[in-house]
């Protein structure tokens, strides 16, 4: 019997407005299991560049987008609000919290997490933010 291969989408988009356009290909991943953003070090065309990016898990595989950040009070996480709120459906204060205040790492690996199943958040916020 043939296995079916977990989907797997990657949003090379460049900009929240781009991103927020390929929103809908969240429920390609089946039942949501969690939300994260991670940061890695690009050395794309012999450039060395922080990069960050936002992943979607669910049974079914990943969707993966840049164009998206957190921790300040910009397009990227306005971005990451209209993600987490209408695809993920987190309550928008909450939302609003991870991708205001959650501490941007740095260093490589992954700077905040949501648990879909629980609604648990694991990560670093800036307290001051959080006003």
């Amino acid at each position: 019997m043939a296995t079916k291969h977990p989907y797997h989408y990657r949003s090379k988009a460049g900009s929240t407005q781009r991103a927020r356009e390929r929103f809908h290909n969240v429920p390609s991943v089946g039942k949501l299991l969690s939300v994260k953003g991670y940061r890695f070090v690009s050395n794309a065309e012999g450039v060395r560049t922080d990069r960050e990016r936002v992943q979607v898990r669910g049974e079914l595989g990943t969707a993966t987008y840049d164009g998206l950040c957190w921790g300040y009070g910009g397009e990227g996480p306005r971005g990451l609000v209209d993600l987490l709120e209408l695809q993920c459906r987190i309550p928008r204060r909450k939302a609003e919290m991870v991708a205001f205040a959650a501490c941007r790492g740095d260093k490589s690996g992954t700077d905040w997490e949501v648990d879909l199943r629980k609604m648990e958040f694991r990560g670093r916020l800036q307290m001051d933010r959080l006003a």
